[in-house]
């Protein structure tokens, strides 16, 4: 959505391998972080998988606006936070539970380490 002429454009993740089938199972996009540093500039949106355990995640690069990447991360459950800190973007993330029946769950802050060449 561009706030500066009230205009929604659709983006579309055909052009990353497996992005389509990926997109196709996310519950949502719950997260979104971008990074500007240089060559290396990055918008990444997260969202959890329907079909399983993990987290779908999406890397674009914001000047072409085409999608670069797209990964499912079955170690994570959940993406609801992403923040730029001093040119480093970070995810608050939750780990997929060890023991399924349990309410116990723990989370991670990760520190983003992608680049143009290898953006997730």
């Amino acid at each position: 959505y561009d706030t500066s002429n009230d205009v929604l454009t659709v983006r579309s993740v055909d052009n990353c391998e497996g992005g389509t089938e990926l997109l196709d199972t996310t519950f949502g996009l719950r997260a979104g972080g971008s990074l500007d540093n240089g060559p290396d500039k990055i918008v990444i949106l997260a969202g959890p998988s329907i079909l399983s355990e993990g987290v779908n995640m999406f890397a674009f690069d914001p000047e072409t606006k085409l999608c670069v990447a797209a990964k499912h991360f079955p170690e994570y459950n959940d993406s609801r936070k992403m923040l730029t800190v001093d040119g480093v973007l970070y995810f608050a993330i939750s780990n997929t539970p060890v023991d399924p029946s349990s309410d116990f769950s723990t989370g991670r802050v990760l520190r983003y380490r992608g680049d143009s060449e290898d953006p997730l």
